[in-house]
């Protein structure tokens, strides 16, 4: 009976630590995920977004193919935030980060980059490629807006064979800088590396 005592005790105490372990890592992976995803638009958070792009550039370097990223810059978007509220805002950012992502591949890669402002990564695409996302971002309008209007944004391309940046910061930099010369033309613009710029609203 002592024994079947003890067999019982150390099953119970074995399957304590199980669940227990079980639970920890289901914990473990619940902060990771946190960690990786921003909470409110479900796109890649800004600090696992700069990991992948760091893995990407270094792949696309070692295999010579081209890697791509799109600068999105929302806008106008003070002015809803102002005009109808934060709330609103909020519901904005969370329909651009879907629509977005509708027109990106599978193997894309969406990140809230900060505030109203996203960024793709394009592995394995060349700037011949960026056509035929330029024409669904034409296509289709990344959100609207509470008056009913199309929102726009003001987007940056950068490519690493046509612009050979020496680090991914300078990849981003570029992306960044046509963004807001994407800005000052009159907003819902992009720009491409060799000054190639095409309006988004026609």
């Amino acid at each position: 009976e002592q024994k079947v005592t003890i067999l019982w005790c150390t099953a119970m105490l074995t399957g304590i630590s199980v669940f227990s372990g079980m639970s920890q890592l289901h914990y473990m992976d619940s902060l990771m995920q946190r960690a990786m995803t921003d909470p409110l638009t479900g796109a890649a958070s800004r600090r696992s977004g700069i990991e992948t792009l760091k893995l990407h550039f270094h792949l696309a370097a070692i295999s010579g193919k081209p890697l791509s990223i799109a600068f999105f810059d929302i806008d106008h978007f003070k002015n809803i935030n102002d005009t109808f509220g934060h709330d609103i805002g909020d519901k904005i950012l969370q329909q651009t980060a879907r629509r977005l992502r509708r027109q990106l591949r599978n193997s894309d890669i969406l990140v809230r980059w900060g505030g109203e402002e996203f960024l793709a990564i394009l592995p394995d695409m060349p700037l011949s490629g960026l056509g035929k996302l330029i024409m669904r971002l034409r296509r289709y309008a990344i959100s609207v807006r509470p008056d009913g209007k199309a929102l726009t944004a003001s987007v940056g391309f950068a490519e690493t064979k046509t612009d050979q940046p020496r680090n991914w910061r300078a990849l981003v930099q570029l992306a960044d800088h046509r963004m807001y010369d994407a800005k000052h033309m009159g907003r819902a613009r992009a720009v491409l590396p060799d000054n190639i710029v095409i309006r988004l609203d026609q």
